[in-house]
């Protein structure tokens, strides 16, 4: 399996800071813990680039 992206954890040990890259694509991103959550059901963390939030949503 082919890896797009690596991250590597905070210090805080929270958070998660990385690069995706592809072919046409080359972004740095943050994960972060879903502040918001208020159910199982929901996301633990929201992934951003330069503040615009990526991913499922």
């Amino acid at each position: 399996m082919l890896d797009i992206g690596y991250v590597t954890k905070s210090k805080d040990g929270k958070s998660y800071k990385g690069q995706i890259k592809t072919l046409s694509v080359r972004a740095p991103i943050e994960i972060l813990p879903n502040t918001a959550k208020n159910a199982d059901t929901q996301h633990d963390f929201r992934i951003f680039s330069q503040s615009a939030e990526i991913g499922a949503g």
